[in-house]
């Protein structure tokens, strides 16, 4: 498990043009944007959560948890990926996956698609993680059908590692690894 509390607020880097984002903790003022999210095949379709997130009683759920466990022993790193005025642009964060092993993952609302949204925040959760002393290992799964974030993961260094067999996704999915050296 990662050891310390999430942090509040993950800056994003940005490029001449690009609107500026940051990645925070979820407050419930994201209620109705993460539920529309969260119950968009579009969106849910590529993520390994069960069916039950992914209804506006399950989303919620979902929210109301992470929430809560911000302040607690064992906090869900999840963060909204937000503009500076708080709006709602998507969700990423990361897992334990095993000891010194970080799974990371990133969802973007369907209208804020083919904006380097998604982009931009895993590489800001990148940079984050490796500051990290107890994170040696990234690894993402990727549905083979997904090539915005396959090309996510390539753009960052991860190494596709073939199709593997994870649970919570129908199908194998691509396992890509990016070491950090630790």
């Amino acid at each position: 498990m990662l050891q310390g509390p999430a942090p509040k607020k993950i800056s994003v880097p940005r490029r001449r043009g690009e609107a500026p984002l940051v990645l925070r903790r979820f407050t419930l003022d994201d209620l109705e944007r993460f539920v529309m999210m969260l119950t968009d095949e579009r969106v849910t379709d590529q993520l390994s959560f069960p069916k039950e997130l992914k209804t506006a009683g399950g989303a919620e759920a979902l929210l109301r948890a992470t929430i809560a466990a911000y302040e607690s022993d064992e906090p869900m790193v999840a963060f909204a990926i937000a503009s500076p005025d708080g709006f709602l642009r998507g969700m990423c964060g990361v897992s334990t996956f095993a000891p010194g092993v970080v799974e990371i993952f990133y969802a973007v609302a369907v209208p804020e698609w083919r904006r380097r949204i998604g982009s931009r925040a895993a590489k800001a959760l990148v940079r984050a993680l490796r500051r990290r002393s107890d994170v040696e290992e990234l690894v993402g799964f990727v549905l083979p059908d997904n090539q915005a974030s396959r090309r996510i993961l390539e753009g960052l260094g991860f190494e596709d590692r073939g199709l593997v067999e994870r649970q919570g996704f129908a199908e194998p999915v691509h396992d890509y690894r990016l070491d950090l050296g630790g």
